[in-house]
């Protein structure tokens, strides 16, 4: 079952294999017609990889596309950032299986 994230500041509850999905909304309406929107307002969603979380910007994942990334915070004070994670300790779950929040 998807919980929600509700600080991105210590996020050392997360392990390897949980999956994130992670989303960051402009404060401002004047981001969304801007040419670089997706750069500074992404959508992080897969697998997280990496086994030290201590914040948000150094949250290691792989997508689903199989390429991995750190779900950086580019948005700064222009935005707010949204989260779930499913934890998935001791389980084999894919990407196929599982549904997105």
């Amino acid at each position: 079952m998807w919980e929600p994230i509700y600080s991105f500041d210590n996020l050392s509850y997360l392990q390897r294999g949980d999956f994130v999905k992670i989303t960051f909304e402009p404060v401002s309406q004047k981001h969304f017609g801007c040419h670089d929107y997706d750069f500074y307002f992404p959508t992080y969603y897969g697998k997280v990889i990496s086994s030290n979380n201590k914040g948000l910007n150094e949250l290691l994942v792989k997508g689903k596309d199989g390429k991995t990334f750190y779900c950086t915070d580019r948005a700064g004070t222009s935005g707010f950032v949204t989260g779930y994670f499913y934890p998935c300790r001791n389980q084999n779950i894919t990407f196929e299986n599982i549904e997105e929040p």
